[in-house]
């Protein structure tokens, strides 16, 4: 179960209740709606406990809390928060809000102080692969 993407465990987990009130849950849950780094909410797990709640699987929200679906240590290091390989536009505000939501405000301050952020050598890299093309355009020179 381990090498199972969280968002299809999540699906799994769904599809196990043979409700077909929770259909659309199921497609977004492996669209990654409810993922700790794919969600365009900054809290999706909230966002699954409440819908849980509202369908009346509260035994499912206590599936949730106890952290059966969150996200694993191998999909956290795929980079969802760094500052050149995650798909969300302030990943590092992503990082601060969820640690924050979490109460480990002394990580919060890491993150702030910079900590985390991408080294200048990261930023080069990102650079000369994608940046230069998006930032300067077609020809890639500079003006």
């Amino acid at each position: 179960m381990a090498n199972i993407p969280t968002t299809e465990r999540l699906a799994r987990a769904l599809e196990e209740l043979g409700d077909p009130r929770l259909d659309e849950m199921i497609k977004r849950a492996r669209q990654g709606f409810y993922d700790d780094y794919k969600s365009p909410y900054p809290f999706p797990l909230l966002k699954l406990k409440l819908e849980l709640q509202s369908a009346g699987y509260t035994w499912m929200v206590n599936r949730v809390i106890a952290g059966e679906f969150d996200a694993t240590e191998e999909e956290a290091r795929q980079g969802f928060y760094d500052d050149y390989k995650s798909p969300y536009p302030f990943p590092l505000l992503k990082l601060k809000l969820e640690l924050q939501s979490a109460g480990y405000t002394w990580m919060v301050n890491r993150v702030i102080a910079g900590e985390f952020d991408a080294t200048d050598e990261e930023a080069r890299e990102w650079f000369e692969k994608e940046g230069r093309h998006l930032i300067l355009g077609e020809g890639g020179k500079e003006l």
